[in-house]
């Protein structure tokens, strides 16, 4: 029997995607600030790995391509 919920309390698998999008927050911060400071630094900061934070760039740039692709077609 799963335990009653109380208090406001909530699921943590519940808000496993809370923990993503707040990933790609920090990795759209870095992005946007990689010409101020160094993206190893800040990765360090935010607690983050660098190679996900290239992996989030490499994805950003596939999903921009294929929208602008669908959008011409």
């Amino acid at each position: 029997r799963k335990p009653s919920i109380k208090n406001g309390e909530r699921n943590i698998k519940k808000g496993q995607c809370l923990v993503c999008s707040g990933n790609e927050i920090k990795y759209l911060f870095i992005a946007e600030h990689k010409k101020v400071w160094p993206v190893g630094l800040m990765c360090r900061l935010f607690n983050v790995k660098r190679s996900g934070f290239y992996d989030y760039l490499k994805n950003r740039i596939h999903r921009k391509n294929e929208l602008e692709t669908e959008l011409i077609d």
